[in-house]
């Protein structure tokens, strides 16, 4: 930005523009310096070229293409509202039929110049990856600081709190009530305080009054003996400090990079941490300054501590250890407080990752992963005990496993060696029914996890110690887990 007056005297055939995500919008400074350089070649580099919306993938193909698809105006009304419309659940036929029509046509244009290269092409070269939902058990301390927060919310609405400062404190109170603390207001009859007067002395917090932290401290003990190194990714700084705290009091030698930390260090911290004779167990990386760029193969294990609302940001950070160079089989572990928030954030990940890859992947299906404006609703309801036999998402799935830890049969597929019906898996089919009669106006279709393995909780010892998970069995209450090989990958935002 610095040698702007200096690329307006140099005449370029050509221009190439990693991490070409970062013009999504138009109207940064750094798109309109590019944009006005004299070249008629552009190409832009990006593995998301669809981060939250399809106004984004218009400035990028306007970018390389100037006009090709009109303006945005005339770009919205022709593709970008019937394709989103047509994914909306209940669509009625035509407004289906227009949206298909319209993304056939856009595919169309667009494949004459995306060349689009998967994670399938460097998966023959790679060990083998296993990835992990694991809902947590909310402790007790969680459970009372979310159905207040939710409550105070239900009673007093925005006037006293807007949505996103509720959301801001249930994701504090997911990774640890202690972090609530951290919020500062002067109203004294605010939310913030109302909940920081619910926590015990600082002294008598630990571990075990937050779910995550209890898995997350119980891995680190596993791993440890297993001379396995360890990323540990956060959105939060508070969070990265906690969890500093934690290995500080076990003495765990760690390095943290987040956004304190000056350019020129950056490459000698994860040249240290990657290097196989430094002692660094843990890397702690802060998703927002890291979570793009960095090799961190000397790792084996990803832990994504919480979540973000853009699916994209989320595969970018738990991608950190899987990549050219590693040589140990991976595990990716990522961590959801079941019942709450974090559990909502992620199905609506799940249907954002199927707008893109209906536009920029022609074999996806437009039927996947949608989401109804209920739902949208349903973000700040709480969960009636009754609906927390079974973890939430598996219940959406509506999907007739047991959580035994098999993949889940296809829709109407009988067992061949099962002819009678065992008493466990018949309760579970009966109370699946009631499930479905409540659910099934507004159930997602998550087809990616109906491939993966279905644990219910008591997830079996074995898998546990396989997982490194022996040592926290009650803090589980369900696990998704993908075994991606050398010849297929199913990945999952």
């Amino acid at each position: 930005m610095q040698k702007v007056s200096e690329l307006e005297t140099v005449k370029f055939d050509l221009i190439v523009c990693d991490e070409g995500h970062r013009l999504k919008n138009s109207s940064i400074k750094i798109a309109e310096v590019l944009d006005g350089i004299d070249c008629r070649r552009r190409i832009l580099l990006t593995g998301t070229p669809i981060q939250n919306d399809l106004q984004e993938f218009h400035s990028l193909i306007n970018f390389v293409n100037p006009g090709l698809l009109g303006t945005y105006s005339e770009f919205k009304a022709k593709y970008e509202n019937p394709i989103v419309q047509s994914q909306q659940p209940n669509v009625l036929p035509q407004f289906q039929e227009l949206g298909q029509t319209r993304l056939n046509e856009l595919n169309s244009i667009t494949s004459s110049f995306i060349l689009r290269r998967t994670q399938e092409v460097n998966n023959s070269y790679l060990p083998e990856k296993q990835e992990l939902v694991i809902f947590a058990h909310p402790s007790e301390l969680q459970e009372k600081l979310l159905t207040l927060a939710l409550k105070h919310y239900e009673q007093s609405g925005t006037s006293a709190i807007t949505p996103l400062q509720l959301i801001t404190i249930l994701k504090k109170i997911c990774n640890h009530p202690s972090l609530i603390s951290t919020t500062d207001s002067k109203d004294p009859d605010s939310l913030q305080n109302l909940l920081i007067s619910q926590l015990p002395n600082w002294q008598h917090m630990g571990p075990a009054d937050s779910g995550k932290l209890a898995i997350l401290e119980s891995l680190l003990e596993a791993l440890i003996d297993r001379r396995e190194k360890v990323v540990i990714v956060s959105y939060f700084s508070k969070t990265l400090d906690m969890i500093a705290g934690l290995c500080e009091h076990y003495n765990y030698k760690f390095c943290r990079l987040d956004g304190a930390t000056p350019s020129q260090d950056r490459g000698k911290l994860v040249a240290t941490f990657n290097n196989p004779s430094s002692d660094i167990f843990i890397f702690l990386l802060s998703a927002k300054a890291g979570g793009i760029g960095l090799n961190l193969v000397g790792a084996s294990r990803l832990v994504l501590f919480d979540n973000d609302w853009n699916p994209a940001s989320d595969l970018q950070a738990m991608s950190r250890i899987w990549r050219d160079g590693q040589t140990r089989n991976v595990f990716i572990y990522r961590l959801i407080t079941a019942f709450s928030i974090e559990e909502k954030i992620f199905q609506r990940q799940i249907s954002k990752t199927s707008l893109s890859g209906s536009v920029v992947d022609q074999k996806q299906n437009l039927s996947n992963l949608k989401l109804s404006d209920d739902e949208l609703k349903d973000l700040f309801s709480l969960v009636e005990e009754d609906d927390r036999e079974d973890c939430l998402t598996h219940q959406m799935l509506a999907c007739e496993c047991a959580g035994s830890g098999d993949v889940p049969e296809p829709a109407g597929a009988a067992s061949s060696q099962e002819e009678v019906e065992s008493p466990e898996r018949s309760r579970y089919r009966v109370k699946l029914a009631k499930t479905k009669k409540k659910k099934q106006k507004h159930s997602l279709k998550m087809q990616e996890l109906l491939r993966w393995q279905h644990h219910r909780a008591p997830v079996q010892q074995e898998v546990l110690e396989e997982l490194s998970l022996q040592s926290c069995p009650e803090d589980i209450v369900f696990l998704f887990r993908n075994v991606v090989n050398r010849n297929k990958t199913t990945n999952l935002a």
